[in-house]
């Protein structure tokens, strides 16, 4: 019995053992976390499709739907001169929090340690504080590409809860208007456990996880209930600027003092962190702290967000600019979409998308075609091209045939028909023919 045992607890211990030794994958699977996100990454160094490409770990430009798991691909480093993980500046890394183990963001698996700066709302915290559905911001160093050397979670705003509509899922918090996802988790920090949006009540003190919409309606993946005494803030890009006053999403709030960088850049994201005032719904005495999607050094970047048209001309997603020039049909891309794309800064910030994976379709619809997959421009211009040749030859070749049906000498010619008024009287002569028999 005992020789049985040692036996088992070998073999466990083997076990054990060969699990542990493998290599650590770059990649992790996506759970749920409000975003209904099936995808899985694998390959190359693995920011997951989600879509239903066969890459293998470089190339694969384009447009790609969520669903089922998504091999190869892009990725951080495709190998090309463009996206090539040889040189310098790291790569930054914003979307919600849908696993651990170690964190998974946008189908990354990113490693922390003690070195790891972890922050959240600008101020200091710790791992204990992350959670599932959180929007964080990651940079990490050249060298080690996927160990966070600075972590940021992010919260759309916090504040006050003016109403709630639970049968619409919906609530509003300092005049904000906040759409739980079916599967947002409701957390209650105070008590240490999972709450519900019904048990939400006018008056307390919300911590909004989410996307901003282009409409400004943040769709939130959490909801943590917090003391009434935290701080009020609100997060998202800068709309309107002067000297003592800043916009975000439509919420007014004044500063200290007179900014004297009161030329801040309308793209910028900021944090607004003040006090709420419900009578002029204002966040007032506002500390303004720059909430970039990425660092200056960055090179490399994966953000998901929703499209929204940038101040600037053409489309952005949290404030960063796209450049899609190198995809393929972009028209396809649509107002509120929840899109994760992968690229490559140029020295003008702009991201120049190699990827875009659709992980929901706008409000107002997304077309995709049945394989959601866009190639890049130079494919798809040559599929055009052989396509009109294609057609061409057909319809010459049926011109051809039906010209040379014209002329032949088989088929059978059948006499004239009368006109209509020989044929009336026809037909009432036959008719009196009939009558007189």
């Amino acid at each position: 019995m005992n020789r049985r045992l040692i036996d088992l607890l070998s073999l466990l211990i083997l076990s054990l053992a060969i699990a542990y030794s493998q290599p650590a994958s770059a990649t992790c699977e996506l759970r749920s976390a409000g975003l209904g996100d099936e995808g899985t990454g694998a390959g190359g160094t693995g920011l997951g499709s989600g879509g239903d490409e066969d890459g293998s770990g470089v190339g694969g430009t384009g447009i790609y739907a969520q669903g089922g798991s998504g091999a190869g691909g892009t990725g951080l480093n495709t190998g090309d001169d463009d996206m090539s993980g040889s040189g310098t500046g790291g790569t930054g890394i914003l979307g919600l929090i849908t696993g651990f183990g170690s964190v998974c963001v946008n189908g990354l698996k990113i490693e922390y340690d003690a070195a790891t700066s972890i922050e959240r709302n600008g101020m200091q915290a710790g791992v204990s504080d992350l959670a599932l559905g959180q929007v964080v911001r990651i940079h990490t160093d050249a060298s080690r590409p996927f160990r966070a050397a600075h972590l940021t979670m992010e919260s759309a705003l916090a504040g006050p809860v003016d109403r709630i509509d639970i049968a619409r899922g919906m609530l509003w918090v300092m005049g904000q208007p906040v759409a739980l996802r079916p599967e947002g988790v409701v957390f209650d920090r105070r008590s240490g456990t999972a709450s519900s949006l019904a048990e939400v009540k006018a008056g307390s003190h919300i911590d909004v996880s989410g996307l901003r919409r282009g409409d400004g309606v943040v769709v939130a993946s959490r909801l943590d209930q917090r003391s009434k005494n935290s701080p009020a803030l609100i997060t998202g890009t800068a709309n309107r600027v002067s000297a003592s006053t800043v916009y975000v999403g439509g919420l007014r709030s004044t500063t200290e003092t007179d900014r004297a960088d009161s030329q801040l850049p309308g793209s910028d994201r900021v944090l607004l962190r003040g006090n709420w005032n419900p009578e002029t719904k204002t966040l007032e005495r506002a500390q303004v702290e720059m909430a970039p999607t990425h660092r200056s050094a960055t090179r490399n970047l994966s953000v998901q967000g929703y499209v929204t048209s940038h101040r600037g001309g053409g489309v952005g997603v949290q404030g960063t600019k796209l450049d899609l020039s190198g995809l393929g049909d972009v028209g396809l891309l649509r107002t509120d979409t929840l899109v994760r794309v992968e690229g490559r800064l140029d020295s003008h910030g702009r991201l120049r998308a190699r990827r875009v994976v659709v992980e929901e379709r706008g409000r107002s619809g997304m077309l995709i075609d049945a394989h959601s997959d866009l190639r890049d421009k130079d494919e798809e211009e040559k599929d055009r091209s052989e396509r009109e040749d294609r057609e061409d030859r057909e319809d010459r070749e049926d011109r051809e045939d039906r010209s040379g049906r014209a002329g032949r000498s088989d088929r059978v010619d059948r006499e004239p028909r009368p006109e209509r008024s020989e044929r009336r009287e026809r037909t009432e002569r036959e008719r009196a023919e009939r009558v007189n028999r």
